[in-house]
């Protein structure tokens, strides 16, 4: 049986190119990146990368920005939720081995990954920061509120379920089961106990 690997997060990371005008201080222009122990030189090729990509594509299309990268082994997504603040999520490859005239081979499977779905979760991201933190400019602007956006996104990415994306994802919403009679009403008279004891 041919051994088969998942979705997987390789980077997310914040930027705003206007950060840093010198080329000494192209470090200034990184808001936010995870994983945050990789070194300074990844962190500045990836976000110079990604910036270069955006600028090159304005060219092309000025008022539609770039989206979507895709590579051979990876998917990178980009949102801008802000003028000049830009949000991007590399999402590894699932792989495959397999065997083609005795010779062992990975194979990357990029139709497993639909872009929307996980443009969708670049977007929630962003939503559920500016519902609970504010606009990235209002929060970078305070210097007493810069902390707010490294501890949301520390504690936001770790629970992205990339591995398990899906349709409900694009919706942001939940998913319901259907239940027969019998199971609804005991799990409604469940609900209101606990209403009446904790209510």
């Amino acid at each position: 049986m041919a051994a088969k690997t998942q979705v997987y997060l390789l980077n997310f990371f914040v930027y705003n190119p206007t950060y840093s005008k010198r080329e000494d201080e192209e470090h200034k222009k990184i808001i936010y990146y995870y994983p945050e122990d990789a070194e300074q030189d990844v962190k500045l090729r990836n976000v110079g990368l990604c910036e270069a990509l955006v600028n090159f594509t304005q060219t092309f299309s000025p008022s539609k920005h770039c989206e979507v990268l895709h590579t051979q082994k990876t998917r990178q997504f980009f949102l801008q939720p802000e003028e000049n603040f830009w949000m991007v999520m590399t999402i590894g490859l699932p792989t495959q081995q397999k065997t083609r005239n005795n010779q062992l081979y990975v194979e990357h499977l990029s139709d497993d990954i639909q872009d929307h779905v996980y443009q969708a979760i670049l977007e929630g991201v962003y939503k559920m920061f500016q519902m609970f933190g504010g606009s990235l400019s209002e929060v970078l602007a305070d210097p007493s509120k810069k902390g707010k956006l490294k501890d949301f996104l520390d504690w936001q990415i770790p629970r992205l379920r990339v591995q398990h994306a899906d349709l409900l994802d694009v919706f942001q919403g939940v998913q319901f089961l259907p239940l027969d009679k019998h199971a609804f009403l005991r799990v409604q008279c469940f609900v209101n106990r606990l209403e009446g004891r904790f209510g």
